[in-house]
């Protein structure tokens, strides 16, 4: 392996990292409605999107290795970096990968217990064709499962500071109009359970939870200073879907500005007078879940 690749799992590594909590806080949802469907001696599972494969090594070691997780994405290098991860955990003979589109899986029909999406759906412009895809490789009376976030319209609480909040709800309704125009379904996540049932699946569920994070600084000045190169970087990604959804450039710049300066006073503050200045943000998901009717 080379010293790049080497590199580029490090770098997988810290995105799971970054990840962590947020598993942390919707796996318990998952599994709840998941566990109920492993009734088999080896459950299989297609996990559509599958990025570092994170949740499916978490899936098969909650399971008690009693199943078998396909991981697919579409990116050949990302599945690369995770076959290595599942490597370093052992988990090679429950976890294994192939390259894919989500619109046409290499699979056979009806031949899979379980098909999962793992905000995926919402980068996609037609998610219902890929869920007719996912309804066409599952085994009748199989399941197909989907966790959504609606993160557009996040409540967000930013102390003492009335007019960076105003700007966060406006990225939002900016960001849901460029995130469609760029092809991808901002909305889809409150729309499953119609997309489902329109595919044909029956007894569809939907299971509402919360993901709750803040801007917690624990460490020290570089850190803080990592954190406000973060949101730099990640603004600027995002910039071209908030100007076609609508928000001006000296709005974003307004944004990034205030926010970059409230970052900037919690590197001069003791950590025990940062909290009343942390910002908070809950973003609602959507599990749903739906079986295959026998033919």
């Amino acid at each position: 392996m080379t010293d790049m690749s080497v590199d580029y799992v490090c770098d997988l590594r810290e995105l799971e990292e970054e990840r962590k909590d947020l598993f942390k806080q919707l796996f318990p949802h998952l599994w709840r409605e998941l566990k109920p469907v492993f009734t088999r001696e080896k459950t299989r599972i297609v996990d559509v999107g599958c990025g570092t494969e994170y949740l499916g090594r978490l899936i098969v070691k909650k399971s008690g290795k009693k199943t078998e997780v396909l991981g697919m994405d579409i990116d050949g290098k990302l599945l690369r970096g995770a076959k290595k991860l599942v490597k370093e955990e052992d988990l090679s003979d429950y976890v294994f990968f192939a390259k894919a589109d989500a619109y046409d899986l290499p699979i056979p029909d009806n031949s899979v217990d379980i098909v999962l999406f793992v905000t995926l759906l919402i980068n996609v412009d037609r998610p219902g064709k890929v869920v007719e895809e996912a309804m066409r490789v599952t085994k009748h009376n199989g399941y197909v499962f989907a966790v959504e976030s609606d993160f557009t319209r996040d409540k967000a609480y930013f102390p003492y500071d009335s007019r960076l909040r105003e700007l966060h709800e406006k990225s939002g309704e900016a960001l849901r109009k460029g995130w469609k125009i760029h092809g991808g379904s901002p909305d889809v996540a409150r729309k499953l359970p119609s997309i489902f049932e329109r595919a044909g699946l029956y007894d569809v569920k939907t299971v509402e939870c919360e993901y709750e994070y803040s801007w917690v600084i624990k460490g020290d000045e570089e850190e803080i200073k990592g954190l406000l190169d973060s949101l730099k970087k990640g603004q600027a990604k995002i910039m071209k879907m908030l100007v076609d959804g609508g928000m001006s450039e000296e709005e974003i710049d307004e944004y990034t500005e205030r926010a970059s300066k409230l970052y900037e006073r919690l590197i001069i503050l003791r950590p025990s007078e940062r909290k009343k200045y942390i910002p908070k943000f809950k973003v609602p998901f959507f599990i749903v879940h739906g079986i295959k009717r026998e033919s």
